[in-house]
């Protein structure tokens, strides 16, 4: 098996990964309650979530650099 496949490594990315999606859920959350959705709906637009989320795993899990775009907008991503 490659290195990068070892044990070691793969438990640190799901780390990375994991936190990185729950930051992302609860964005989602909080806007969910923030617009009262029992009432209205609201749009998202999920292929940009998705692309900030990418960013932030890739900044963590290669550059070990947290762009923070998915809890605030992110210069990198337009």
């Amino acid at each position: 098996i490659s290195p990068a496949f070892h044990t070691m490594f793969l438990e640190a990315m799901v780390r990375t990964f994991r936190g990185c999606s729950e930051r992302s859920i609860m964005k989602l959350e909080n806007l969910f309650h923030q617009e009262n959705m029992v009432e209205q709906a609201i749009e998202v637009d999920i292929e940009a979530e998705f692309s900030n989320l990418a960013l932030d795993i890739i900044g963590l899990g290669i550059f070990n650099y947290d762009f923070g775009s998915v809890t605030k907008e992110s210069p990198v991503i337009k």
